[in-house]
């Protein structure tokens, strides 16, 4: 069950689990997965002292970094991932850094620059998207008419992407895409056909 955090008005007050999260979202975690290291170099700066060692100031406590990202995960609901697979911010965590940036608590924003590979891979998908029979079949008669199996087939998800790997795929298409204004609706409306592990298929 997520835990209601208050949302700070000033840096100082930025609670550790926020902090990461800004760090994240440096990095470009709505879009790829960020190493638990990265967000550690980059966490140091945005709080400064707060993830040091006690005895040796200089150095950060990768331990400290590691729990303030598992609380975000696993109590606000604002990232997903772990230590060997990288973080990544979920919808939640992409409106907080947003909300972050309104009140000037942040510089961050929640859309990072792409990379010339990123975009050409973007356009791409997108292009397979809006061309999909899923998506068109979508677009004129609606998800109800949309099968489990056919949601899984515009996702790219077979019976072996379960559990977290289907999460993460999922939120990153919802992150490129969700916004987009002829793709997001039928992102976020099959996206809920094949959120769990174990989709009804006879649906």
């Amino acid at each position: 069950m997520k835990k209601r955090v208050r949302v700070a008005e000033s840096a100082a007050e930025l609670s550790n689990e926020h902090a990461v999260v800004l760090a994240v979202a440096q990095e470009g975690g709505q879009y790829r997965p960020v190493d638990t290291e990265d967000v550690a170099v980059v966490v140091a700066k945005i709080a400064p002292g707060r993830f040091m060692w006690r005895k040796y100031p200089k150095f950060i406590n990768i331990e400290l970094v590691h729990t303030a990202l598992r609380d975000a995960k696993r109590l606000s609901g604002l990232l997903l991932g772990k230590g060997s697979s990288g973080w990544q911010l979920t919808s939640d965590g992409v409106a907080l850094v947003q909300q972050l940036s309104e009140r000037g608590v942040s510089e961050t924003t929640a859309r990072q620059r792409l990379a010339p590979q990123e975009k050409a891979w973007m356009a791409k998908e997108r292009a397979r998207l809006l061309s999909d029979d899923v998506f068109i079949k979508f677009r004129e008669r609606g998800a109800d008419h949309v099968t489990v199996r056919e949601a899984e087939r515009f996702f790219r998800l077979d019976d072996y992407v379960v559990g977290q790997a289907r999460e993460q795929r999922l939120q990153r298409m919802v992150n490129y895409f969700g916004t987009d204004p002829l793709l997001g609706e039928a992102i976020h409306e099959l996206k809920k056909k094949v959120a769990t592990d174990e989709p009804d298929r006879a649906r």
